[in-house]
């Protein structure tokens, strides 16, 4: 399962929600404010989940630069198996001249699976 996010004017995300345990792609649209992909070629992409209402992170993973302004985040069954309910999950870009900047913020859930 994939999910597209565009850094739209607002640098909003969308709502995300899964079960635990499984694997999920997060894919982001890194876009300029005329709509142009950023280069992220030399650029490290990492993405944060921590304890909504929180700054604990409790998950921190590297992206990989799927295309031309976008990057990936793969999360595989064992980085959520342990997890449940509400977070707060952001992206950061570290550009290779020092900038850093993280685009927006979004709420991801996650469910325990039925058994």
């Amino acid at each position: 399962m994939s999910l597209n996010t565009s850094f739209a004017t607002l640098n909003s995300l969308s709502e995300i929600s899964f079960i635990a345990g499984t694997s999920f792609t997060i894919k982001f649209s890194v876009l300029s404010q005329t709509g142009s992909p950023i280069d992220l070629s030399t650029a490290t992409c990492k993405w944060y989940l921590a304890a909504y209402g929180t700054d604990f992170t409790v998950l921190r993973k590297t992206g990989s630069v799927i295309a031309a302004g976008m990057f990936s985040i793969l999360l595989s069954p064992t980085d959520t198996a342990n997890l449940a309910g509400k977070y707060t999950h952001q992206p950061s870009i570290n550009f290779a001249n020092g900038n850093t900047i993280y685009p927006a913020q979004g709420i991801l859930t996650v469910l325990k699976g039925l058994s």
